[in-house]
């Protein structure tokens, strides 16, 4: 291998991230309307593990997974001209795994630190919201 392949190489740091969304509006009648909407984002990379150095070796990184999904719906129904009814439902969920790419320390010059990699990390969460108004001219009358 030659000098300039070797000092002129970097280690990869793939990236793919699908981000979609979509609403939809509909009104059924004059006096009631749904919306829904949908969003998604998958990411996965391999990216800096610490940020001490602007580039880092090849021991100084770690794969990322992230995925989110997310969909709401609402539910408008107008009683009178002064009072309107809303109905919603939203669920989410996130889903992140971090782990490093390598087993190997992490050196980094000229101190010589050591940093033995970052942990296994998992985290997931899954929430639901339901909310209900009835607005009249003098603004909310209940919600839960």
């Amino acid at each position: 291998m030659t000098a300039s392949k070797e000092t002129g190489s970097f280690a990869p740091a793939p990236l793919n991230d699908l981000l979609f969304t979509t609403r939809e509006d509909w009104s059924p009648s004059d006096v009631d309307r749904l919306s829904f909407r949908y969003s998604l984002e998958r990411e996965d990379d391999v990216s800096a593990s610490i940020l001490l150095r602007s580039i880092g070796s090849a021991s100084q990184r770690q794969s990322s997974r992230n995925h989110t999904h997310s969909f709401s719906t609402n539910y408008t129904r107008t009683l009178t001209p002064r009072d309107v009814n809303s109905f919603s439902f939203s669920f989410g969920s996130f889903f992140n795994r971090t782990q490093p790419v390598t087993s190997v320390p992490q050196l980094t010059f000229p101190s010589i630190q050591q940093v033995y990699g970052l942990l296994q990390e998992i985290e997931a969460d899954l929430r639901y919201y339901f909310t209900e108004a009835d607005v009249d001219k003098k603004g909310i009358n209940r919600s839960w």
